[in-house]
């Protein structure tokens, strides 16, 4: 008898215990005589997985095993064990433990075998394993395709055991498993969508459409994540502004983010005077947000990513050509999240110069980094009404990379890696829309090897950043470059004056034009404003002769300034060692620059446009609050997998 059919036979048998599992009871779980079922049932789809493993993915053995030989018990068993008034609710809780323990066991063995069998170069694993050297005890099995059905596998345990650490509430654990099941198969998005049930119980809504999107735009896209991901953003309550210049937190802010997305993704050829307010509205705050630091890489990174996806998601820019086959309204939406991409990128670079002690470790130069290179692979997108109409972005461009060419002319700069993938690189790795900016790196030799300290990592990034910029010398729009590189600087090239320009950050910057709105929105804001109402500052703003690094101090949701950290409190910041130094020097360069973020929040206040309003009533249902996991977050969770 061959091997073949052995398998197939064995294959029919698992699919006969099967049938007996499915049409399970309460009262057969605590049966002895269905574990011996059970037990069978696991043997039988192992054997067949290490015997004949294309055989075993194609008839998707693997996932019936999950499903049926522990899945489809741990629910029934947590049902019973949550139901307070069952007599027989410690039996099953015991029983749970114990069937968790052994599913963590069994997907810990399987990943063994293939790993030690195969020497799969996993990133988290070490060569020897409890004294097994695998370089002894490898399977010979040249075939690349093979060694990719090796590594899905590997995923797939990997997933499964961050499953098994969700379901005992050891959420860390969880997610430390679903990043090493990304980093050994980022194509696929089984595990983006595990990390966004991660933060649904973490109450996280902007990391939760992140990995949402990232489970969808990748080389093999997770299904459910389609649904879940509309689901969540269902949730997000409908946001009525009646002053665009309210004073909003973080929170708040973010949930009108996703909102905005919210009504693109329901019907993206209508809302489209609703989406152009919320445009202007977040680009003027997302500013304020990013010149007081109050938003981190991370979500910065995130808010990018999911305005990319909204873009390929909805086929506004399916191609390198921008304008082909859309209609009218859809030309609007894929203007909006342009406009949208654009004052973030705007913000972040104006936010540069808030910063006059360490610009090199910015919270917004990583996504600054990634969208130039967006920009870059998609050159036709810059005659986009949105980029052409907001050409300041250039003279941002040229001044941040004319500070960082300092930092890269201390002579005691350390070597680079070729191919090296920085943080925000290893982030958004299999992202189909970025997947052209990142083909030149190499993340396996960067998991295999140690990753550089961070202050490197930051010389690389500027080193990156400068690259980009001379590449953009070499862009042309109607013929004319955006940029030259003149006398060791990058200047703005002015195609109507024939001549190149360089940026002057003592320039107002070009601010959203709220003007007449606001005029109105004011008066009937002033007009129904009653006395007990509570008043709050927009900013708390600092004098200009106050020293001090930040312009603007954040405030936290009390009302009281939050105050600075100490120097060495901050991992990222790079301490000056003499006055020459890279540092110093960049320290006496912008003193004679006045903060062109401040300036024009300087200037709206002085034209009335931003001064002491009340708080809307009703926008705090909008808002959305992170604090720990509570049962009913646990319970959605377990209705999305």
């Amino acid at each position: 008898m061959s091997l073949k059919r052995t398998v197939d036979e064995m294959h029919r048998e698992f699919q006969e215990v099967r049938k007996r599992i499915e049409n399970l009871s309460e009262s057969d779980v605590l049966s002895s005589s269905l574990w011996i079922i059970q037990r069978k049932y696991l043997y039988l789809g192992k054997m067949i997985i290490i015997i004949d493993l294309q055989y075993a993915l194609r008839c998707m053995v693997e996932q019936e095993l999950w499903n049926y030989g522990f899945k489809h018990f741990i629910s029934i068993l947590q049902k019973m064990s949550k139901n307070e008034k069952n007599s027989q609710r410690s039996d099953a809780q015991c029983i749970l433990t114990q069937i968790l323990d052994e599913a963590y066991g069994f997907y810990l063995n399987l990943l063994d075998h293939f790993c030690l069998s195969y020497d799969l170069k996993v990133p988290f694993r070490r060569n020897k394993y409890m004294g097994i050297d695998s370089e002894n005890n490898t399977k010979t099995n040249s075939d690349e395709n093979f060694k990719s059905l090796c590594y899905f596998i590997c995923t797939h345990c990997l997933v499964h055991l961050g499953d098994l650490d969700r379901y005992r509430n050891q959420l860390n654990e969880a997610e430390l498993f679903y990043r090493h099941a990304q980093s050994v198969s980022p194509t696929s998005g089984h595990a983006y969508n595990q990390l966004a049930l991660l933060d649904v119980i973490r109450s996280n809504k902007l990391g939760t459409v992140f990995h949402y999107v990232q489970a969808i735009m990748c080389q093999h896209p997770f299904g459910p994540s389609i649904p879940n991901l509309f689901r969540t953003l269902e949730t997000i309550p409908d946001i009525n502004i009646t002053n665009p210049y309210i004073e909003l937190t973080q929170d708040e802010l973010i949930n009108i983010f996703l909102y905005f997305h919210k009504i693109l993704h329901t019907n993206c050829t209508q809302n489209a005077q609703k989406r152009s307010g919320l445009v202007k509205f977040l680009n003027l705050r997302i500013l304020a947000m990013v010149a007081t630091n109050s938003f981190s890489s991370s979500i910065l990174l995130q808010m990018f990513v999911i305005n990319l996806f909204s873009i390929d998601y909805l086929k506004l820019c399916p191609t390198n050509d921008c304008n082909s086959k859309l209609s009218g309204e859809q030309q609007k939406a894929k203007q909006d999240i342009l406009k949208l991409i654009v004052g973030q990128l705007d913000a972040m670079l104006l936010a540069n110069y808030t910063i006059t002690d360490s610009l090199i470790g910015n919270n917004a130069l990583p996504t600054i980094k990634l969208c130039f290179q967006w920009i870059s692979t998609r050159s036709s997108i810059l005659n986009e009404p949105a980029f052409s109409e907001h050409s300041k972005i250039w003279k941002g461009f040229c001044t941040v990379l004319n500070i960082l060419q300092i930092v890269l002319s201390d002579s005691e700069r350390p070597s680079f890696p070729v191919g090296y993938p920085l943080p925000e690189d290893v982030l958004v790795q299999g992202f189909s829309p970025l997947e052209d900016c990142l083909k030149e790196l190499n993340f396996t030799e960067s998991d295999n090897n140690q990753r550089l300290d961070s202050q490197t990592e930051m010389y690389l990034r500027v080193a990156r950043l400068i690259e980009l910029g001379h590449s953009f010398t070499s862009h042309l729009v109607n013929g004319a470059p955006l940029i030259k590189y003149v006398g060791g600087q990058f200047v703005v090239y002015n195609a109507a004056a024939e001549h190149v320009e360089s940026y002057n950050p003592t320039i107002e910057p070009e601010v959203l034009d709220f003007t007449n709105e606001t005029n109105q929105l004011d008066d009937r804001h002033t007009q129904g404003t009653s006395s007990d109402c509570r008043i709050i500052p927009a900013f708390n703003l600092l004098s200009i002769g106050q020293e001090s690094n930040d312009i603007l101090r954040p405030e936290c949701s009390s009302g009281r300034s939050v105050e600075k950290m100490p120097k060495n409190d901050d991992p990222m910041k790079i301490e000056p060692n003499h006055p020459d130094s890279a540092e110093g020097r960049i320290r006496r360069n912008l003193r004679s620059f006045k903060n062109a973020a401040i300036h024009s929040i300087l200037n709206l206040q002085k034209n009335g446009q931003i001064n002491e309003m009340t708080r809307d009533q009703d926008f705090n249902s909008g808002a959305t609050s992170y604090h720990s996991p509570t049962k009913q977050n646990y319970e959605n969770v377990e209705k999305r997998i």
